[in-house]
């Protein structure tokens, strides 16, 4: 896994976390508003009708699901 994929599913982490604003996000993964915004486009859309799950919430799942297959 290249550190720019974790930088990825940092920023998607975050976004459907939903606690933190877009502002908020892209200073945490070193981005201006507008290159998140460009860049996470179809992260936006994926999530704009999913309910916000808390960070380690999603972790948890994830591992439970890596760990069924």
């Amino acid at each position: 896994m290249r550190p720019y994929d974790l930088r990825h599913d940092f920023a998607s982490l975050l976004m459907r976390d939903g606690s933190l604003d877009p502002a908020a996000i892209a200073g945490q993964i070193g981005h201006s508003v507008q290159t998140l915004m460009a860049t996470y486009t179809h992260v936006i859309a994926e999530l704009r009708s999913e309910p916000k799950i808390p960070g380690d919430e999603q972790i948890r799942q994830a591992r439970e699901a890596r760990k069924a297959a």
